[in-house]
């Protein structure tokens, strides 16, 4: 299962891959993220850690590859 950190820039959000360090994902707004976030990771599973504006984690989440579900 890949994992993932969320976190804020100073031009919106970015999603990191945290093996590679490479930024898979860049949205304008939070919202916008979480919206994207499930078609991203449609095709593997992964595990997001969000971070807070002050580094602190805010929340983690879990997300199942749809192509395992069918």
């Amino acid at each position: 299962m890949n994992r993932y950190d969320v976190t804020p820039v100073d031009l919106g959000w970015i999603m990191i891959e945290r093996e590679s360090q490479e930024t898979v994902l860049h949205t304008v707004t939070k919202a916008e993220m979480f919206e994207q976030l499930p078609n991203y990771l449609d095709r593997s599973s992964g595990e997001v850690t969000v971070y807070d504006r002050d580094g602190s984690v805010e929340e983690e989440r879990s997300y199942r590859s749809n192509e395992r579900r069918r």
